[in-house]
């Protein structure tokens, strides 16, 4: 029974403290690379663990004009995405292996979810900007981008 007390207890301390980092250092988060879409320049956060892709734009209350959270998976595939915790609107846009442009969605609110979003086809990259950046930087299926 102290055993099972203890681990409890332990269980505890460990959920708090992930949920203290998350508010402190996750949504303090800022961006560590920079990727370019034709004469675009984004700075990105890196997105590229099962946590962090996880936690995405989740709980922050805003992303500053010009940044952006870059999201990296191990395989293409259909990867889902929606609003849940979101605080503003975002741009999402999906990218295949070849690093165009394949799907975009733009001016996404946090009032959509329990929504999915969901690319047509096999995406291998996702970069979610805030709201209206695809129109004000003219960005189309088939754009290439880089780091």
């Amino acid at each position: 029974m102290k055993k099972e007390i203890v681990s409890l207890i332990f269980f505890i301390i460990i959920l708090v403290g992930v949920v203290i980092f998350n508010a402190v250092f996750i949504g303090k988060q800022k961006p560590d690379k920079k990727i370019e879409i034709g004469k675009t320049s984004i700075s990105v956060i890196i997105a590229d663990t099962p946590i962090s892709r996880a936690q995405g734009l989740s709980n922050r209350p805003y992303l500053e004009k010009g940044t952006g959270m870059f999201f990296i998976f191990d395989e293409p595939g259909y990867h889902n995405f929606w609003m849940k915790d979101m605080k503003f609107p975002i741009d999402i846009i999906w990218f295949d292996e070849g690093m165009r442009v394949i799907y975009v969605r733009e001016n996404v609110s946090p009032d959509t979810y329990p929504q999915v979003f969901t690319p047509q086809v096999l995406a291998k990259y996702v970069l979610e900007v805030p709201a209206h950046f695809t129109a004000e930087h003219n960005i189309k299926i088939g754009n290439q981008f880089s780091f």
